[in-house]
């Protein structure tokens, strides 16, 4: 349905443009939750806002393509891309409050995306979807978001992003700020919504609820795809040595192991390192890691694992 082909995109800032995603090529299946995961600034966010068209002003594409159904995205006018939006993939950002026009109830702006996007205003379907992530529709389709606490509002943006009945949906940190019960709340919620097929891209930082919900798992680190495998693999058979450092930072994943995370700071992105991105901060460092960058061969990029 969608492919990443070989993109590379740079943030331009005083000095040296900032190398943010580097030769990326990634396939997100049809039906499948594919998460992405990877420490702040590892190119996560930048890769979905290439995937929708909203990249900020100060973006560069140096390189490759984004394919939906073999049209390139990055090629596109933006009427083409606002058609894209909502009608074919839509997405969930973090911190719902500031998603919501706090001038009209969350019933009206739900009618309003469809009126605006000539998709057909259901009321009953507004209401089915309500119910699908365990709201009330009642009390939710006529009260304004300050009126919802910080989980509805977050429910109910999931539902508006269903509204138009979309191929892919993108959530990005979608239970940022939410307490735990809360965020498994929600998490529950999408994975009945993935039982419907759907096709969805998972950007996170929670590591148990990629676990809990993600197919396939593509790690990212500096810019660079490192690893990609099925879920179960990575968290059972991580091979390369930022993902099993990854997996051990997290907090119970490994039972009663103390979370460790790697020593040392991801390199500056303005002036990338020769050889693997990795290297400077990896334990099995070899010579031929500082020579040249190993490509991404049977899902994984370390010269260790060929």
């Amino acid at each position: 349905m969608l492919s990443i082909r070989n993109l590379s995109i740079d943030y331009e800032l005083p000095g040296a443009p900032l190398s943010v995603l580097r030769d990326v090529t990634l396939d997100f299946p049809q039906g499948q939750v594919t998460a992405l995961i990877g420490e702040s600034g590892s190119g996560k966010t930048t890769l979905t806002g290439a995937v929708l068209g909203l990249l900020s002003s100060n973006a560069r594409v140096r390189g490759g393509q984004v394919l939906w159904k073999e049209e390139n995205l990055l090629r596109q006018d933006p009427e083409r891309l606002r058609q894209f939006r909502w009608r074919q993939a839509s997405v969930v950002f973090q911190a719902a409050q500031g998603a919501w026009n706090p001038s009209l109830t969350i019933g009206a702006q739900m009618l309003d995306t469809c009126l605006d996007h000539g998709f057909p205003a259901h009321a009953q379907r507004r209401e089915q979807l309500l119910k699908q992530v365990r709201l009330t529709p009642e009390r939710v389709i006529s009260a304004y978001p300050h009126q919802l606490s910080g989980g509805m509002r977050q429910r109910a943006l999931i539902a508006l992003a269903l509204m138009l009945e979309p191929e892919l949906l993108i959530l990005d940190e979608p239970t940022t700020a939410l307490d735990l019960i809360t965020q498994s709340y929600i998490f529950d919620i999408l994975s009945e919504i993935h039982q419907t097929g759907l096709t969805m891209i998972l950007v996170t930082h929670d590591l148990a609820a990629v676990a809990r919900l993600a197919d396939r798992v593509a790690v990212l680190y500096a810019g660079t795809l490192v690893e990609l495998d099925t879920a179960q693999e990575i968290f059972e058979n991580p091979r390369h040595p930022y993902t099993q450092v990854l997996i051990r930072s997290a907090p119970g994943v490994h039972g009663g192991e103390v979370a460790r995370g790697a020593e040392g700071l991801p390199p500056d992105l303005r002036d990338r390192p020769r050889g693997c991105i990795f290297a400077s901060r990896c334990k099995e460092v070899e010579e031929r890691c500082r020579a040249a960058s190993p490509p991404l061969e049977n899902g994984v990029a370390c010269w260790r694992r060929k």
